[in-house]
């Protein structure tokens, strides 16, 4: 193997030579230098997808600021207002409204002078939001008739003598506020008598005439009215009247139409949320529209989520910020109005807050702080996406994920991303305080992605495609050349064995004869014949190399005559008997009687059949047959050659017609010939017009038919 590599290494040592000196070697010259130019081309792909990363972080952060300092300059603006130098409550009331509803950024605004609480409009309308308890003003027997009253009322259930006692009260007394409450007390006990008719005219009374008057805990009395108001319509089955009063009031309740405290919202809003749902649910076949009061009830519901976010909201900078407000207006020196950021996690929540000093009359000294909850919502909804959106559409970003500090995805996905190189910027001084993450397609192409982009990948790759071409061209060409050597030294093996052993017969033979060792005539005729055998055999065997040397260099002719095949046949296998007597092979032929003549090369035709007859007892194991069987078909002759000998595997039935090619299991029988039989048997069955093909099986035989074309109309080779 080693020897065979050597020599068909050294037949194309040139072309080996020529083909490192001109084409690899070069090659590889030039990959080097293009790999080396494809790291300097993504280092700088990466270098400027990094440049522009940066600029993009720029323009989306100064988007972001730009906002901010919008908020900024209005709390400034605010804080020079007369408004809120001067504390006149009910204008910056008005003034701060109006700044929320023009920027949703704005959430909540609070104040903190020095010497009040907070205050935080609009929610909370008037600065000082205690209530303001308001009691009857009776004298003492107006106090015992009213102490009468209630015994009635709450002890005997006797409600219509309470109400009688509450009308007497009330034409004694003259201040509008005493009034509003006994009629509250009248409405009330007819309500509990049942009398809601009445009891309905006069809650609608004090809705008309008393909405300005509290009750004695501090609560607008127009509250409980029309609370009252629609428990009375739906008591009275008038379930239409009730739920449009209770809507009617949800609605007020959620304007912030009156003042209220935290608890005194919440009590209440909770109950005509109650009662609204109650009437729908208990009631669904006596209210016509119900889609539409359900449609209504949502959207205050939503509306009732959003206020008690607000008083969340409240009660969140009451704890977190009010107390660092107070610390800064007592430490404060000289009057400065530079905007100061402040920022916590509460609830897992950014809380951001923007503030500045209000100015005393002289502008010389803080007096106070305004400032500004920003809206979470907006700023990390529809701000982030209206940016990213918009300015950042023409960025080669493919993910853009922007997290607060600790953690929490404000945009985008992460998991998505993590696979791509990122580059990460924060804001100054943390304000918003977001981590802001690019994974950029672009920076992507400095790696296998963008390869395909570079001018030096497709010079490498076409190089390498003409070097792996090249190597395989040589090494196919080197192991050809291996196997013609092998294929070569096994013909010589074979040849040199066939031509040795009827030669060494011969020689032994003609020895004895010729010296007269041998004086029995039927010995010396079996000598003869012995002798005959060996030479008609190595006739044969030159006969198949000169015929085979011809058909390789395309010299071979052929002498077609019109031929009784039958005859001829019986003839070929005559001779082919008498040839081999001492192989021991029965030969069984059957040749119908109707077999038409056709245009053959006898000699040529024979050697064929000698072919096929030899190998059949070559490869013949315990059944020494062969059957001869001829028949046709409309257009040809067929010539069956069939023995029951060690069979071809079926992958090597295409192959054994191709010249030098030895079975895998002629070692079997220690067997060899020269390959060449098969080879000439296909040759010269094409060269009739025919063909030669075979059927086996391992160990059970095989089967060779000849067909040859009735009408052959080959005249000549």
């Amino acid at each position: 193997m080693k020897k065979d590599f050597l020599i068909a290494l050294g037949r194309h040592k040139r072309v080996i030579i020529i083909f490192l000196l001109t084409i690899f070697i070069p090659s590889v010259l030039l990959s080097v230098l293009g790999v080396r130019a494809i790291r300097n081309e993504r280092f700088r792909l990466a270098k400027q997808s990094e440049e522009e990363q940066i600029s993009n972080f720029d323009l989306f952060r100064t988007q972001i600021l730009s906002q901010v300092n919008e908020v900024e300059n209005i709390l400034q603006n605010l804080a020079q207002t007369p408004s809120l130098i001067n504390r006149d409550y009910e204008a910056i009331n008005i003034l701060l409204e109006s700044r929320i509803n023009e920027n949703p950024l704005l959430k909540q605004f609070f104040i903190v002078y020095r010497d009040a609480g907070p205050w935080f409009p609009p929610l909370q309308r008037v600065m000082d939001h205690a209530a303001s308890i308001s009691r009857l003003a009776l004298n003492e027997v107006q106090q015992e008739k009213l102490k009468k009253a209630e015994v009635y009322e709450f002890s005997q259930k006797n409600y219509r003598s309470a109400v009688s006692i509450y009308h007497d009260l009330m034409t004694e007394v003259k201040k509008k506020d005493d009034q509003a409450q006994l009629l509250n007390r009248i409405a009330r006990n007819l309500a509990k008598s049942k009398d809601y008719d009445q009891a309905i005219s006069v809650y609608s009374r004090i809705i008309n005439d008393f909405h300005e008057n509290k009750t004695s805990s501090g609560l607008p009395l127009v509250v409980t009215a029309r609370l009252q108001l629609a428990d009375c319509y739906q008591n009275s089955g008038e379930y239409k009247e009730a739920l449009d009063e209770a809507l009617k009031l949800y609605e007020k309740l959620l304007d912030n139409s009156w003042i209220l405290t935290e608890s005194q919202f919440i009590t209440y809003a909770s109950m005509v949320q109650d009662m609204i749902k109650d009437i729908l649910q208990k009631n669904p076949t006596k209210i016509s529209g119900l889609d539409e009061y359900y449609t209504q009830l949502e959207q205050l519901t939503a509306n009732h989520n959003g206020r008690l976010e607000q008083w969340q909201i409240i009660r969140d900078i009451n704890a977190e910020v009010i107390p660092e407000f107070y610390r800064r207006l007592m430490q404060s020196g000289p009057l400065t109005q530079i905007p100061s950021h402040y920022y916590k996690t509460v609830n897992n929540n950014d809380f951001l807050v923007i503030s500045t000093t209000i100015p005393d009359e002289n502008s010389t000294d803080p007096q106070g702080m305004l400032g500004v909850k920003l809206s979470n919502d907006y700023l990390e909804n529809d701000m982030l996406n209206d940016i990213i959106n918009s300015d950042m559409h023409s960025a080669e970003i493919t993910e853009f994920i922007i997290s607060n500090l600790n953690g929490r995805i404000l945009y985008g996905e992460r998991a998505s991303a993590e696979e791509f190189p990122k580059i990460t910027a924060f804001f100054d001084n943390n304000f918003p305080p977001w981590r802001i993450e690019a994974y950029n397609t672009a920076s992507m192409g400095t790696g296998l992605i963008g390869l395909h982009k570079s001018f030096y990948f497709w010079t490498i790759l076409t190089l390498l495609l003409i070097l792996s071409f090249g190597v395989v061209l040589i090494v196919r060409t080197v192991a050809h050349e291996m196997e013609v050597l092998r294929i070569k030294s096994d013909f010589v093996s074979s040849v040199s064995h066939e031509f040795k052993t009827p030669l060494t017969s011969i020689k032994a033979l003609t020895e004895r004869l010729m010296e007269g060792k041998v004086k029995d005539q039927a010995k010396m005729s079996q000598y003869f014949s012995m002798i005959s055998r060996d030479t008609n055999k190595l006739t044969n065997l030159v006969g198949n190399i000169l015929d085979f040397a011809k058909i390789e260099e395309g010299k071979k002719e052929y002498e077609f005559e019109e031929t009784d095949m039958i005859e001829w046949l019986d003839q070929t296998v005559e001779n082919f008997r008498k040839e081999n007597l001492q192989r021991e092979m029965k030969i069984h032929t059957q040749f119908p009687a109707d077999i038409p003549h056709v245009s053959i090369d006898k000699n040529a035709m024979a050697l064929v059949v000698n072919n096929l007859l030899d190998n059949a007892i070559r490869y013949s194991t315990s059944k020494n047959e062969i059957e001869i069987i001829v028949n046709k078909d409309d257009d040809n002759l067929l010539i069956k050659v069939r023995d029951f000998g060690i069979g071809i595997p079926r992958d090597e039935l295409g192959k054994i017609f191709e010249k030098f090619y030895q079975g895998s299991n002629t070692t079997r029988l220690s067997t060899k010939g020269t390959g060449l039989g098969l080879a000439i048997v296909r040759h010269t069955m094409e060269s009739h017009g025919g063909e030669v093909y075979v059927e086996s099986k391992v160990d059970q035989g095989s089967t060779f038919t000849l067909s040859l074309p009735i009408k052959n109309k080959t005249e000549g080779g």
